[in-house]
């Protein structure tokens, strides 16, 4: 094995579990990297975009740190905030839209 494509193409091959779990793995590292992507061009301190999404400021921290397993209510929370055009003023205002198919 030489690669890590050629590790993840064997593994999803052994195993539906495997495969599924590769799957989320992949899609979750999508996810945050295009909410880190976002919450840069958005220009927001970790504070402060904490209090915007009324969540902790260690979830902030550890999305940008790519070290997180969301829960449902809080993605969705930073979700809806970087889309929020009152939140992004307009003038920072590119959509936005992951780029993994969910």
């Amino acid at each position: 094995m030489k690669t890590w494509d050629e590790y993840k193409r064997l593994a999803k091959a052994s195993s539906p579990d495997a495969a599924a779990e590769i799957e989320k793995a992949e899609l979750t590292a999508t996810l945050l990297c295009d909410i880190n992507s976002r919450f840069e061009e958005l220009g927001y301190s970790r504070r402060d975009f904490a209090r915007i999404c009324d969540v902790n400021i260690q979830t902030i921290s550890r999305v940008m740190n790519y070290d997180v397993t969301l829960g449902t209510d809080t993605l969705g929370k930073i979700l809806e905030r970087l889309r929020d055009d009152s939140v992004t003023h307009a003038a920072c205002g590119v959509p936005f839209e992951h780029s993994a198919a969910v």
